[in-house]
């Protein structure tokens, strides 16, 4: 396999200013979507209500080599939570429901605590403490429950009624199985170690995912949100306004300050199709990017809040800084961005093969010596890059690169202070010291994650208590 060394062209690339801007951009966009076995994608970028740039690349269907093009409808993931947000800010307006309102008013049984309200759900800040945490929650899915409870309707007949029809959106669907016949929809692919491999789709409609749309109909969409046709205006700042001070999440959206821009942003994510979508409110560009593998959102680890983890967002917004004069970033934090990203998608694709696992450490050796200020200001991203590559260590019976083991410590030592909480951060921590062949220290990092009030279980928390279960004796516990 032909490996690309991608961070000195991307640089090249966003510096040189010979080419036109579409033809620079696609050039990144063809790098980075060959370096991931990206079999199709799709492009739109939208200046002042125009498209400027516009390309469908690559094959949609490998099998029957069918090219890709305008008329598909991408899986869009998560992207369905924007559509989920505006819906509940329209049942409020018409008297439907309230967001304060208790959560559990509208659920049958339920495990939540009384005081979570709908909006804690809507913004990610219903576990932990209520209101003050951000932790991307699966507890998104139940205000499908609530808006059927709401109004006596199913969740995608709200969503028809009322955002597809008044919204004359006619290329957005539901993933049903039945949407394979009625409409053309790219085939789902994996990562695979000799190419791309055929995958699933991955069917079902809830509050959280289940959407697909064409580009265009995305954009269509979310430019009637802004211009309030839909909702109200103050209501779509909510949606892009952090829901508390220090919080990445508005209502279904990420807000995040980069430079002198906000940049709201979302991405979307199912193991075989992913999509960006990148918007500038100061300077009305909005960027669409879809794919039909999981590569353009998974290996960046987005669901932490921060967009520049992502190697495609940092070529886009590099590009629309370029052409708009923003102040994001000088170049030397634009080439730091860019290697911590590099790395973090070198670790992740070193479960395929060991030259990405030699890759990696190459990277974040040079990372740690370059800019040895991560070691108190880097984020959780940097943590999971180092943890997987451990992960890989271990899986693979490789011998362990332990000069990184003193930057993660610092790293998750200062990260934990200021989110004792979090249990990322306690499951880090705790497999650490579990590679290290210490359990003792392990132990309390797993039982506070799986004794913490108001989290709701998921894979951290099953990892944690089936590693206490192991290695812990009934008199040890």
């Amino acid at each position: 396999m032909k490996y690309l060394a991608i961070i000195p062209f991307l640089l090249f690339a966003t510096i040189s200013r010979s080419q036109t801007p579409s033809a620079l951009i696609m050039e990144n966009m063809d790098s980075l979507a060959q370096w991931f076995q990206i079999p199709a994608y799709s492009l739109l970028i939208q200046e002042k209500k125009e498209i400027t740039t516009q390309s469908f690349e690559g094959l949609s269907q490998l099998e029957k080599r069918k090219k890709n093009g305008p008329e598909y409808y991408h899986p869009i993931a998560s992207l369905s939570k924007i559509y989920t947000a505006a819906l509940f800010l329209k049942l409020e307006e018409e008297g439907k429901l309230k967001l304060d309102e208790p959560v559990n008013r509208y659920l049958y049984n339920s495990a939540l605590e009384d005081h979570i309200q709908i909006q804690h759900l809507l913004s990610h800040t219903s576990e932990g403490e209520v209101g003050k945490d951000f932790l991307y929650s699966r507890r998104f899915g139940l205000l499908t429950e609530v808006a059927k409870n709401a109004t006596l309707k199913s969740f995608p007949e709200l969503i028809q009624e009322y955002i597809l029809d008044p919204l004359d959106l006619k290329e957005t669907a539901f993933l049903e199985e039945e949407v394979l016949e009625k409409h053309p929809v790219p085939s789902p692919y994996y990562y695979g170690n000799e190419g791309a491999e055929d995958g699933l789709y991955e069917f079902g409609v809830s509050a959280a995912a289940g959407l697909l749309a064409t580009p265009t109909d995305f954009l269509k969409f979310f430019d009637q949100l802004v211009d309030g046709k839909m909702i109200k205006e103050e209501n779509f700042q909510k949606m892009t306004t952090p829901f508390f001070a220090g919080s990445p999440y508005g209502l279904g959206l990420f807000s995040q300050q980069i430079g002198d821009q906000k940049v709201v942003w979302a991405y979307g994510q199912y193991d075989c199709f992913s999509s960006l979508f990148l918007y500038l409110p100061e300077v009305d560009v909005k960027v669409i990017l879809q794919a039909n593998n999981n590569l353009i959102a998974d290996p960046a680890r987005m669901i932490y809040g921060d967009l520049t983890t992502n190697l495609f967002a940092l070529q886009l917004l590099q590009e629309i800084a370029g052409k708009y004069q923003l102040s994001l970033w000088s170049e030397e934090e634009f080439e730091q961005k860019c290697r911590v990203a590099e790395a973090l998608a070198q670790s992740y694709l070193s479960q395929f093969d060991n030259a990405f696992y030699q890759q990696a450490i190459s990277s974040y050796d040079h990372i740690f010596q370059a800019y040895p200020e991560l070691d108190q200001n880097g984020s959780m991203a940097h943590l999971h890059g180092i943890s997987f590559l451990k992960s890989v260590e271990a899986y693979r019976q490789l011998p362990p690169h332990q000069a990184l083991d003193p930057h993660y410590l610092k790293l998750n030592v200062t990260l934990l202070k200021k989110q004792p909480h979090n249990p990322y951060l306690l499951y880090y921590m705790g497999t650490y010291y579990d590679m290290l062949q210490q359990p003792e220290r392990s132990k309390p990092f797993f039982i506070q994650l799986v004794r913490q009030p108001n989290y709701s279980k998921n894979w951290y928390t099953v990892e944690a208590t089936e590693w206490l279960e192991k290695k812990m004796t009934p008199k040890q516990e």
